[in-house]
């Protein structure tokens, strides 16, 4: 409750729990291509699921092509809340592994997919072999805050109304009906474009949607490694 009651859109977050940096250093800063590569990493490993914690990666308004991955638009129904949803797969390139991409799925996919459209973002040798999937909404900016609030924050008494701390304007208290939403529509609807393996999904989100992060690997075991 505290971290709700003090929570900035949209920072940069630090939270207390593993850290893939050693004890002694400073968090690294999750840039589009670090991301990927640390994903990649993990499914590489094929360790039990884990969850890495740094800085939120450095936005960028610089819009491109991306050699290495196909974007590929996903048309879905409303989710919850009635909320619109802007849904995005960047194919690799490379042909898929036997068993499937791995897949990461980026919260604040409007941010997200900026930073990940510049020139060689993801033109690492492990970023070249991962799926993304940017989750974001049907606007213009970059972050929906009055959607997001509701998405990415777990209800405190289930099955009453809640709101914002930051501002009683926004409903908060979704994240059991987004994470279904993921789970039950939009990875289905992934695994029809594309084959995926489903033992190397990762999911990314930073401030509230690091909050939705810690919600899903609590409620579910859907994904791998969460970030």
């Amino acid at each position: 409750r505290a971290q709700r009651g003090t929570e900035r859109e949209p920072t940069p977050a630090h939270v207390p729990v593993h850290r893939a940096a050693s004890p002694n250093s400073s968090p690294e800063p999750l840039t589009a291509a670090s991301i990927a590569s640390r994903f990649a990493r993990v499914c590489a490993a094929s360790i039990p699921r884990s969850m890495y914690v740094g800085s939120a990666p450095a936005a960028s308004k610089i819009a491109g092509e991306i050699a290495t991955h196909t974007v590929e638009p996903l048309s879905l129904e409303s989710g919850p809340a009635g909320h619109r949803y802007c849904v995005s797969i960047l194919r690799p390139a490379a042909p898929p592994p036997a068993d499937g991409y791995p897949v990461l799925f980026l919260l604040d996919g409007n941010a997200a997919e900026q930073d990940l459209t510049q020139t060689g973002a993801l033109a690492t040798p492990e970023g070249r072999t991962v799926a993304i999937v940017t989750i974001g909404y049907d606007t213009d900016q970059r972050f929906e805050v009055t959607a997001r609030a509701y998405d990415y924050t777990p209800a405190l008494v289930p099955g009453t109304p809640e709101h914002d701390p930051l501002d009683a304007t926004r409903r908060s208290g979704g994240a059991d009906g987004f994470l279904t939403f993921i789970r039950t529509t939009i990875l289905p609807a992934v695994e029809r474009q594309i084959p995926v393996d489903r033992r190397r999904l990762g999911l990314w989100g930073h401030s509230y949607g690091g909050l939705f992060v810690l919600h899903a690997l609590q409620h579910t075991d859907t994904f791998h490694c969460h970030i």
